[in-house]
């Protein structure tokens, strides 16, 4: 009997002796100020070298984020160990709760691995403009979080985006190239001379501010019927979604005007609709 009691007297209990002494309060609470202050620094330190080493920016934010959660964890632990906490029975009494835990929170989980995964696989950076289908979502990459996708759109609106779902679906990232190209339509009479309004339209792309001249303008039919022909126009310029609006907005209006000094025949609505 007495061996059985001293056996049982014997085992680990999660909470032991020095969970109200004062001193073991205050050594845990300095352990978590430290750690956490360790923690905030490092990655304020990771994030300042990575800037000056010229380090690819998604891969150092995940660093610099798993580092400061190791070393929170570690604070965690250790300040619970100076409260007397023993963590080894605890793991075990959890062990089958965190199985159905892990299974009830598989999308965080999911998205925090998504987030490691693009943290090192760099489909993208912060500054980037991206494009991610279903449900299509366009604007600049801001941060590259281990749970989110930081994007902010072109309207100013911060999109907090899971990164299981930037993962799985495609993604454009518009600024992974120096240029963009973007298209419009215009209408001219069918008896019209085309290598004229090929010319003409040409000449007035090129001539735009900040439209580039390599590759050149392309200007191409692509459909006719009895009265009109519709000539498609290609011209390439900077990648930025905001840019493309103002120089593909002049560049259509530049040919327009163009095309009317020339006294080409065109339709009231030229069908320039902004076909992509």
């Amino acid at each position: 009997m007495n061996t059985l009691i001293l056996a049982a007297t014997a085992e680990p209990t999660v909470v032991q002796n020095g969970w109200s002494d004062p001193s073991n309060w205050v050594a845990a609470l300095i352990t978590l100020a430290v750690t956490g202050g360790l923690a905030y620094l490092l990655r304020r330190l990771i994030m300042r070298w990575s800037h000056r080493a010229e380090s690819v920016a998604s891969t150092v934010q995940i660093s610099a984020q798993i580092t400061s959660a190791v070393i929170v964890i570690i604070g965690i632990a250790t300040a619970l160990g100076f409260l007397g906490v023993n963590l080894a029975p605890l793991i075990a009494s959890l062990g089958v709760a965190g199985v159905a835990a892990g299974f009830a929170l598989k999308d965080i989980a999911e998205n925090y691995a998504s987030g490691v995964i693009m943290g090192f696989s760099n489909p993208f950076q912060p500054g980037d403009r991206v494009i991610v289908a279903s449900p299509r979502v366009e604007g600049t990459v801001e941060e590259l979080q281990l749970r989110y996708t930081v994007i902010r759109s072109s309207d100013g609106v911060r999109i907090l985006m899971p990164n299981a779902q930037v993962l799985k679906n495609p993604i454009e990232n518009i600024s992974a190239n120096a240029t963009r190209r973007s298209t419009f339509d215009i209408d001219v009479a069918f008896d019209t001379d085309l290598d004229k309004v090929r010319q003409l339209a040409s000449a007035a792309v090129s001539g735009v501010d900040r439209a580039h001249h390599q590759p050149d303008p392309e200007v191409f039919a692509v459909e006719m019927d009895d009265e009109w022909m519709t000539l498609r126009v290609h011209f390439w310029h900077e990648p930025l979604s905001r840019e493309r609006n103002l120089i593909r907005g002049d560049a259509l209006a530049a040919t327009l005007e163009a095309l009317n000094n020339a006294k080409i025949t065109m339709p009231y609505t030229s069908g320039a609709d902004g076909k992509n």
